[in-house]
């Protein structure tokens, strides 16, 4: 169920992912929502409250809401004036708490996990934090994929960093310097790690490796920098800094959806 307006741009390819993927019922409010989970024969799995301000959300509604799908899991879809709200205001306890520009790499994956048994996420309290749920990602069983990917930064600490990261989760992965980018190699997916200044290069980089999916890490993006890197030709923005799982996700996610349009294409070509 995904509760609020979820028509900001910067939703909108949550939105889209949720109505193509699950069985969603969206409604307007959180009064709505409980209506319809009082009269609904089969409760929802898993709610998403949309906030785009701190304080949008009533506290008593909340607690209503809570009390009508007592099994459900809340999760919180942030919007930008949202960040900072742990520090500065009253976030509701016992919702999992993702800004917009997360969304999708922390729970593209994890929305099929209870169809298919996997409780990572999922399966521990709502009171557990974010340690917690961090060491339960790194202790589930990951499926290994091949490929190569292509670190490209300008900053050799993260590159060194994330070609590591790689290597532990199987993949090839080799670092180079964002002006030193050659050809001679054909990575599966490039990891460009710079600035909201330089997206150029995302474009470059997709022509210099024929077409490559290219996942791009951005310092805390606005929605107009993920729309420019989108512009540009990036598969996947994450925020920096980023977790790991949620980078494997985009990787898995990136290398997947090469692989399935290159069978795509060998089926219907004649032979």
């Amino acid at each position: 169920m995904l509760i609020g307006d979820a028509s900001l741009r910067e939703y909108a390819e949550i939105a889209e992912f949720l109505r193509a993927e699950t069985a969603l019922v969206e409604v307007p409010d959180v009064s709505t929502a409980i209506e319809v989970i009082e009269a609904a024969e089969v409760p929802a799995d898993v709610i998403v409250l949309v906030q785009n301000r701190p304080g949008c959300l009533s506290e008593t509604l909340l607690e209503r809401l809570r009390r009508a799908a007592p099994l459900a899991r809340f999760v919180g879809l942030l919007g930008t004036w949202c960040e900072g709200e742990r520090r500065t205001g009253r976030p509701w306890p016992g919702m999992l708490r993702t800004y917009w520009h997360q969304w999708l790499a922390r729970w593209r994956d994890e929305l099929g996990g209870p169809a298919h048994g996997e409780l990572r996420w999922w399966g521990l309290p709502d009171s557990a934090g974010d340690e917690e749920r961090s060491l339960q990602a790194a202790d589930a069983t990951w499926s290994t994929r091949s490929g190569l990917v292509a670190v490209v930064s300008n900053s050799a600490d993260t590159a060194d960093y994330l070609v590591q990261a790689c290597a532990a989760r199987g993949y090839a992965a080799i670092a180079m310097g964002d002006r030193e980018v050659g050809t001679a190699m054909a990575p599966d997916v490039v990891v460009w790690d710079g600035s909201v200044g330089e997206l150029d290069r995302v474009a470059k980089l997709r022509e210099q490796y024929a077409q490559r999916p290219v996942v791009v890490l951005l310092d805390f993006p606005r929605p107009e920098d993920v729309a420019m890197a989108k512009r540009q030709g990036a598969t996947a923005v994450l925020a920096q800094p980023l977790r790991l799982e949620d980078f494997f996700g985009c990787l898995d996610a990136a290398i997947g959806g090469r692989d399935a349009a290159h069978a795509e294409a060998a089926s219907t070509s004649p032979i």
